[in-house]
């Protein structure tokens, strides 16, 4: 009876002990987060479930992050701010310019790769689009950058985001689990 309870009392302490590395693991190192609308389309679609690693991220060019917009209204929990999922396109002192007629975005003067033929910007804008990324700060965009298609550095809601709002880099997409969703995301 003595070994049944030993067995017991072990199993139960092999058990908590998973839990709190589980717990420190999804609290300090990888977190999940939800992708809403179509802002990312074609990479990310509507609801993906997504693994975020946050320990130790230094953002890099064309990483996929979940940032905190402080100045966005979010509907849903009908608050003051809300996360995001958007496309690194520039760094600190990156000059980033988008031209108003043919959406093509520049980074340094040199033509980044389109996500989807025709991109459009801002039908509201006058002129072409050029922004020197400051210090501590990241400017991003969606991969759907067709008019409306996005809130993102271009817009006043959302404008550059400050690196200490960036939660951490999407790296894997857990939902839909199918063969053509679930994996790596680049």
């Amino acid at each position: 009876m003595n070994r049944l309870i030993r067995e017991i009392f072990d199993l139960g302490r092999i058990l908590v002990l998973t839990m709190v590395v589980v717990i420190i693991v999804f609290t300090f190192v990888v977190r999940t987060s939800a992708v809403e609308g179509t802002s990312m389309l074609p990479t990310l679609e509507h609801e993906d479930e997504l693994l975020v690693v946050s320990f130790f991220y230094t953002p890099r060019h064309d990483d996929i992050i979940v940032a905190h917009a402080p100045n966005l209204y979010d509907h849903k929990r009908q608050r003051q701010g809300k996360d995001v999922i958007k496309r690194v396109i520039g760094l600190e002192g990156d000059v980033i310019l988008i031209e108003k007629e043919t959406g093509l975005v520049y980074r340094n003067g040199a033509a980044l790769d389109a996500i989807e033929e025709g991109v459009l910007t801002d039908s509201n804008r006058q002129s072409d689009l050029e922004v020197t990324v400051p210090a501590g700060f990241v400017f991003v965009l969606g991969d759907n950058r067709h008019r409306h298609g996005s809130a993102d550095s271009r817009c006043d809601s959302i404008g550059l985001i400050d690196v200490n709002y960036i939660v951490g880099r999407a790296f894997f997409r857990l939902s839909p689990f199918s063969d053509k969703k679930f994996g790596f995301v680049s």
